[in-house]
């Protein structure tokens, strides 16, 4: 059917079919036209007949150093001001505003906490550590202490 006939045609586009296996084990395109690079995308196993899908480097590269940068949660805003704070493995109450660090003064930092978070600043106005209860209430726990060897 023409419907049949126009997706074998998107397949014979999009998967390349005649492929070698290089000294390096890599998989290579056959085509004369193009240079020799290794396959990316779909392709016909040389050896198996059995499609693969090879991704491209660079999205690969990406897609691990998002595994191995996976942030810990460290501040959750409750409303207003008022945040979950986790500091040094505890999580504490705190009230938060919005810091400018342009506008700082030198005695400021001795005197306040400064968050930095991307662009953004905050300062520590107040805080207090959550009960035991508090922790349960809102599904937190903190960090069990290091055990001294």
């Amino acid at each position: 059917s023409t419907m049949m006939q126009h997706v074998f045609q998107h397949v014979q586009t999009m998967v390349e079919q005649h492929c070698y296996i290089g000294d390096d084990g890599k998989v290579y395109s056959n085509q004369h036209w193009r240079r020799h690079e290794p396959i990316t995308g779909l392709y016909v196993h040389p050896r198996t007949k059995l499609l693969c899908w090879k991704e491209h480097a660079y999205i690969a590269q990406r897609r691990e150093k998002r595994k191995t940068v996976k942030q810990e949660i460290t501040r959750i805003a409750i409303n207003g001001n008022q945040h979950y704070l986790k500091r040094n493995g505890i999580w504490y109450l705190a009230e938060l505003e919005h810091h400018d660090p342009k506008q700082k003064s030198p005695n400021e930092n001795a005197l306040k906490e400064i968050i930095e978070e991307g662009y953004y600043h905050w300062r520590v106005i107040r805080k207090r550590q959550l009960s035991s209860k508090e922790l349960r209430a809102v599904k937190l726990s903190n960090d069990a202490p290091e055990k001294r060897t």
